[in-house]
C-alpha cells in the first residue's frame, strides 16, 4: 500500500509521522523510541498484525481506513 500521501492518525487525532513509500516511522507515545510500519499485507504492524517498540514494549498496529487514511491503535 502506497502510504506517501495519506494521512495519519492515533487516538483520533492527527499525529506526527513520516510516510514514504509503503513504510511509516513514527515514534512511540509511551517512550518516545521510533516504530516503523510496513504497509503490506500480512507484514508485521499493519492491518491488525502487531509491532512492539523496542524499548519499551508496547504493542501497535496500523489500520487503513476509507480514502487516504491510516489510523494508528495501541494493542493490549
Amino acid at each position: 500500500m502506497k502510504v506517501t500521501d495519506c494521512q495519519i492518525s492515533f487516538k483520533g487525532r492527527p499525529t506526527p509521522a513520516d510516510a514514504y513509500g509503503n513504510n511509516v516511522a513514527w515514534s512511540c507515545p509511551v517512550c518516545g523510541h521510533p516504530l516503523l510500519f510496513v504497509c503490506r499485507k500480512g507484514w508485521k504492524g499493519f492491518d491488525g498484525k502487531r509491532t512492539n517498540c523496542k524499548q519499551c514494549g508496547a504493542l501497535f498496529t496500523i489500520r487503513p481506513q476509507s480514502g487516504n487514511l491510516l489510523v494508528i491503535e495501541r494493542v493490549e
